[in-house]
């Protein structure tokens, strides 16, 4: 008899113990777990981070201003009225070169962001915080 209450008190201790371990699994697995609801998404061409210091900038593209995109020692600056101007000036070029751009609609001042091109210091942007336009297609 004192077998079985030992045998029965021991796989009463094993049967607790692991359902504590499966509860704290189960509580970690799910507390990371991100709904979809709360995932960002795009609905355009263009994803964006907003209100982006321009002196952050890691990598502005330098550039000349032809259609084929060729590499040179100007920035790509330009003036556009409103954001729908400034995607239009970035689909002009082909997506290897415009992959992103800054835009800063207060002073109507947009150039490209690329990482796949030279290093131009962002301290030659003279603008005031604006927003990053990665192109999603």
């Amino acid at each position: 008899m004192a077998n079985l209450s030992f045998l029965l008190g021991a796989g009463f201790l094993v049967f607790f113990i692991l359902s504590v371990v499966f509860i704290v699994l189960y509580i970690k697995v799910n507390s990371e777990k991100v709904s979809p609801e709360n995932c960002p998404s795009t609905k355009g061409n263009y994803g964006v981070t907003s209100n982006v210091n321009p002196l952050e900038l890691k990598n502005v593209y330098q550039c000349t201003i032809t259609p084929d995109g060729t590499a040179g020692t100007s920035l790509c600056n330009f003036t556009a009225d409103n954001l729908y101007e400034a995607e239009q000036i970035c689909n002009r070029y082909p997506a290897n070169t415009c992959t992103s751009f800054f835009f800063n609609p207060s002073e109507k001042f947009m150039t490209f962001v690329n990482s796949n091109y030279g290093i131009k210091q962002a301290s030659q942007i003279n603008t005031t915080y604006g927003d990053v336009y990665i192109r999603q297609t």
